[in-house]
């Protein structure tokens, strides 16, 4: 079997943390100030400060997991409950409708959240 090339065979002597350091911050030069680019040339750059939207993006509340949309008082807290399911939601879809009492609408993550919708339970 050949000799194993890896970072701890070679001969030269490792560096310590410090010395590590004080190389690389000899070579990185610090930009600490904001400038103007053209979104085309801004690829590969930091973005100086954050960009708060003027509007609500999505527009609706959205699920963060697959579940299923219920009325809270729907459930039986003592034990299990079934719903009939009376429709699902996907993320982009444009279901709208809310759930009937003792029903339940099946949301898949990033979907709309209906309105009048108690709680989600997630799936």
């Amino acid at each position: 079997m050949g000799k194993l090339n890896d970072c701890f065979s070679q001969p030269a002597k490792m560096l310590t943390l410090n010395e590590a350091v004080a190389r690389f911050s000899e070579n990185i030069v610090s930009v600490c100030k904001a400038e103007k680019v053209k979104l085309a040339s801004a690829e590969g750059r930091i973005i100086f400060s954050d960009i708060i939207s003027s509007i609500d993006v999505p527009p609706h509340n959205n699920s963060a997991v697959d579940g299923f949309a219920v009325y809270h008082d729907d459930l039986n807290v003592s034990g299990s409950t079934t719903l009939p399911i009376r429709g699902r939601v996907v993320a982009g879809g444009n279901f709208v409708e809310n759930p009937g009492r003792g029903q339940a609408i099946q949301i898949f993550t990033g979907a709309p959240i209906p309105q009048r919708a108690k709680g989600l339970s997630p799936d």
